[in-house]
């Protein structure tokens, strides 16, 4: 999170018997397909704020689509006065190895959020120092 800049924090996620199965089958594609620039934001944003989450926003569905990636970390939200969303989102952000997992929380279209604790190759530290020197993620993916 930007120093001055308000972010709001994630949408509560709602009850896991509301994700149809195809949906969360596409968000794990999705963050998949997109791992290391999700690690290298999470653990650039690690070093900068602390913990927290990356939060992925729809922002079109058109064509391609295009969706934005906003890291919120524990201090930026505390400092704001704002909690989690809910006690899992917190807990999972509290709890997560940063040097091997990152915690993603994805806005659903019809409300609410689905939030995933994950782990793969390669590591948020190595997928920044894969990235060029003083090279900041993109906040659209």
């Amino acid at each position: 999170m930007a120093k001055g800049r308000n972010v709001p924090p994630p949408p509560p996620p709602a009850a896991a018997d509301d994700i149809d199965p195809q949906e969360r089958a596409a968000q794990l594609r999705f963050i998949k397909e997109r791992w290391e620039a999700l690690a290298a934001l999470a653990w650039e944003s690690y070093q900068a704020e602390g913990r927290g989450a990356v939060v992925l926003h729809v922002v079109s569905t058109q064509g391609p689509g295009k969706t934005e990636a906003v890291y919120v970390s524990a201090r930026g939200l505390q400092e704001q006065g704002q909690p989690w969303p809910d006690p899992d989102t917190e807990r999972l952000a509290a709890e997560y190895q940063p040097e091997h997992e990152i915690v993603i929380v994805v806005e659903r279209e019809n409300g609410g959020a689905s939030t995933y604790r994950m782990a793969a190759q390669p590591s948020p530290p190595e997928a920044y120092r894969r990235r060029e020197r003083n090279w900041r993620a993109p906040s659209t993916i």
